[in-house]
């Protein structure tokens, strides 16, 4: 059985790494995918295999993952990461009848999967406010904790991060995640069962 690909895009602690918990939760045995996986994995790569240590800011600080993103895609490609993502996806194995894509940037990222029939764009959105204290809780990168408002603002101007918003009408669904774990779930299971039932 071909697979639903599932994609979570909207900007920074809106619910996309909530949202492929929960499927995952609900389906167990889903592959999940995240395009910054691919950015980590070169800089180890190349950190080992060149001998070139690129030292973050941070270790794993966002805003250094958005500049690599940004200099891999000129030297490279715009779609980039949508050929790795893509070969991911092809090779994914398991029992459930979904592949998750986590972290769509750009529409460049998913040009492709937009023509497949069997591929749900998922945007999460949140007020500024409720993201950011949702960053500062989950502490997700070293130094995240410690980020002020100004420093998590800045971040969402990054170009990658600006290039979230265009994604939005491409959406085949749009979830507001304001409210609760629980209000959030409620929502995300009923698309999902429409899935199934397409």
């Amino acid at each position: 059985m071909e697979k639903y690909i599932i994609g979570f895009s909207g900007a920074m602690d809106a619910g996309k790494g909530l949202g492929t918990e929960l499927i995952k939760s609900w389906f167990p045995d889903t592959p999940s995918f995240r395009f910054s996986d691919s950015l980590r994995e070169f800089v180890a790569w190349m950190n080992k295999e060149w001998g070139v240590k690129y030292q973050f800011t941070i270790p794993g600080a966002t805003s250094d993952l958005q500049e690599i993103s940004t200099a891999l895609r000129q030297i490279f490609g715009e779609d980039l990461l949508e050929r790795a993502i893509a070969h991911r996806v092809a090779s994914a194995k398991g029992d459930s009848p979904f592949v998750i894509i986590e972290g769509i940037r750009r529409t460049v990222d998913i040009g492709n999967f937009l023509a497949l029939p069997n591929f749900r764009l998922i945007y999460v959105e949140a007020d500024f406010d409720v993201r950011y204290a949702r960053h500062i809780l989950r502490n997700e990168k070293p130094g995240d904790a410690e980020l002020s408002r100004e420093e998590f603002a800045k971040l969402g101007e990054a170009e990658a991060e600006q290039q979230i918003r265009l994604l939005k009408p491409h959406a085949h669904i749009v979830i507001e995640n304001n409210g609760t774990p629980e209000e959030f779930a409620r929502t995300l299971r009923s698309e999902v069962d429409q899935c199934l039932r397409v």
